[in-house]
């Protein structure tokens, strides 16, 4: 275990250093020096070396006092991957930024800093020992209008949305067990089961907050009995662009949308008449009046509407505004997600089981991340996939003991990244590699632990 450790500069006396040496006429230097990293007692030559270029370059020594805290943890975690600043690779630092970003936690502005200081201080290392960057840089237009170079995506797409770094499997289990059983008060808490099953859709599907939020429970997977993967169907009506997408899902995560939907949904619409003229929402609709489901099953809907006439479609084509309107034979709103009166769940109520959920799981391991999205879970879901893609887990008639015997650890990364592109429903891959770029940090992962994630919570 290595220590690393950052000094302050010191101020000494310089009278006082003349008299205790004997010596007249001690340069500037003897008395002022830059920030010091040291590791496992021992000052690190090159990091060293350049905080004292950049002290004598700025004029000051609190920038490169918090470089040297950036530059601690970078060294210290290439050292834990035995790897060190002249042979660091992307892949290193990609890992880096998956750590203080997701396991660490840190913020965008703390990340911001940290980056920046890695940054040049591998410039740095390129102009005076000729050493590789361990990243890529592309052109970009700085604050003051003038042309700079920054590390190509990893820092400034994540910093733009939180949401794109995923949670690797351990995480996305203890988000799982995270679910409260109880409230602050002791009692026992109505609606985890359709907690579970919120954070299982979005997890395990990929699929949009709002998309979640429409669907009914006609269309939810009977996933209790399918082992490895299944097909699941998001409508082309409610997702983004109007496109409907086909994804393979998790089924151990799609088990707790079967559990809710037998169990405490069933126990919330029991004996509801559901009146969708009251929802806030159809108020601004030309035309709120119900529209009676004569019959439906996963794929079509047939139903009435106020003047007795009938219709047909497919749940392909129902619109967001016509499943508000539509009312189950039992009364009650076909919407898979209802709150413990019958009515339909908002989307930031189904957004907030997410956050209610990370907050206790933060608090059950401070290592958890203190700020989790529900957009997040998309591109855990697309993480995870391209994982699975990339190790040959995902192909049609694959068992799991075969694939956790594959031998191809980075096979088809390309296959991977165009075969997540169309479970999401992208229409450009270079939307993809948002969401998957921390593939390789998830490789280290076992088949059989990313498969499991979401059981016993």
């Amino acid at each position: 275990m290595v220590e690393v450790t950052v000094h302050r500069p010191v101020r000494y006396s310089l009278r006082a250093l003349e008299l205790l040496l004997e010596q007249e006429d001690l340069p500037e230097a003897a008395w002022h020096s830059a920030p010091v990293v040291m590791m496992n007692g021992r000052p690190h030559s090159a990091a060293c070396r350049w905080l004292e270029y950049r002290q004598e370059m700025l004029g000051q020594s609190t920038t490169p006092y918090a470089n040297a805290l950036s530059l601690a943890k970078w060294l210290a975690f290439l050292h834990s991957r035995g790897s060190t600043i002249y042979t660091a690779t992307e892949a290193d630092y990609r890992a880096h930024e998956y750590e203080q970003r997701i396991v660490a936690g840190v913020s965008d502005g703390t990340w911001h800093i940290a980056k920046g200081a890695i940054k040049q201080f591998h410039e740095w290392l390129l102009r005076t020992a000729g050493t590789p960057l361990p990243f890529t840089l592309e052109p970009a237009v700085g604050y003051d209008g003038r042309r700079v170079w920054r590390i190509r995506d990893a820092g400034r797409r994540v910093r733009a949305r939180s949401a794109a770094v995923p949670l690797d499997p351990e995480y996305a289990q203890r988000l799982f067990d995270g679910v409260a059983t109880v409230t602050p008060l002791g009692r026992e808490r109505i609606g985890r089961a359709r907690d579970l099953a919120a954070i299982g859709l979005l997890s395990g599907t990929g699929i949009r907050l709002n998309a979640a939020r429409l669907l009914t429970h006609y269309e939810a997977v009977e996933a209790s009995q399918h082992p490895p993967l299944v097909a699941f169907r998001t409508p082309g009506a409610i997702n983004k662009y109007k496109r409907g997408v086909v994804c393979l899902a998790f089924p151990n995560r799609l088990r707790h949308v079967t559990s809710y939907r037998l169990g405490d949904r069933q126990m919330f619409t029991a004996g509801v008449n559901y009146d969708p003229t009251r929802l806030p929402e159809t108020k601004r609709f030309k035309d709120n009046s119900p529209l009676q489901i004569l019959e439906a099953d996963s794929s079509r809907v047939e139903y009435v509407d106020i003047d007795g006439v009938k219709h047909g479609a497919s749940w392909e084509h129902m619109s967001a505004e016509r499943r508000l309107r539509l009312v189950d034979p039992d009364g009650s709103s076909p919407l898979l997600f209802v709150t413990s009166d019958g009515m339909p769940l908002s989307t930031k109520s189904l957004g907030d089981a997410v956050r209610m959920a990370a907050r206790n799981a933060h608090e059950l391991d401070p290592r958890f991340p203190d700020r989790v999205h529900p957009h997040m879970l998309r591109h855990t879901f697309a993480t995870h996939m391209a994982v699975l893609w990339t190790k040959g887990v995902a192909r049609v008639g694959q068992t799991e003991r075969e694939a956790a015997n594959d031998a191809h650890p980075w096979a088809k990364p390309v296959d991977a990244v165009n075969m997540v592109q169309m479970q999401l429903g992208h229409s450009d891959n270079k939307t993809t590699d948002v969401y998957v770029q921390f593939t390789t940090h998830l490789m280290r992962f076992p088949v059989s632990q990313i498969l499991s994630v979401g059981g016993q919570p």
